[in-house]
């Protein structure tokens, strides 16, 4: 690294300390919080502006119910949006988290089906929810674990 290379500031927008994110547990990946928002109230509660939040849903990032409202999930993927263009981070750049997160699901998924197909059949073991979730807490810890590695290795 050019030490004499000028090191860019924060941007002025950018989030605080107090709202960085938290680990995803097992247990926190279970609970089903019960929020529906309209899409004006989300952009207003978050601070997205309109064409984000009209880019983040047409990558698949937010999306709607049956009645068009928003729940929990989309205020916390709208906050870190929000948080991340701050940085001039862009709701298209954005579009990987995405499928990376269906990949994941689907990883998790294909390992909870044949389960829950032994319990319908009134097998012992154990709960295909609690597979499935300590599956994607352990993805998003392998991740975090895999960014933090590529943070330290020299360039």
């Amino acid at each position: 690294m050019d030490e004499s290379a000028p090191v860019p500031e924060k941007p002025e927008t950018a989030p605080s300390a107090a709202s960085e994110p938290a680990a995803a547990s097992k247990e926190s990946l279970r609970t089903r919080r019960t929020v529906r928002m309209s899409p004006s109230e989300l952009r207003q509660a978050t601070g997205l502006d309109m064409p984000t939040y009209s880019a983040l849903k047409s990558f698949g990032l937010l999306r709607v119910d049956a009645a068009g409202r928003h729940g929990a999930d989309d205020a916390d993927v709208a906050r870190e949006a929000a948080a991340l263009a701050a940085y001039g981070i862009e709701a298209r750049h954005l579009r990987l988290f995405r499928v990376a997160a269906d990949r994941e699901i689907g990883l998790a998924e294909q390992i909870a089906q044949p389960l829950r197909r032994k319990q319908a059949r009134g097998a012992a073991g154990p709960e295909p929810e609690d597979v499935q979730a300590d599956i994607l807490a352990r993805t998003l810890a392998l991740h975090v674990a895999l960014v933090r590695s590529g943070l330290t290795q020299p360039n």
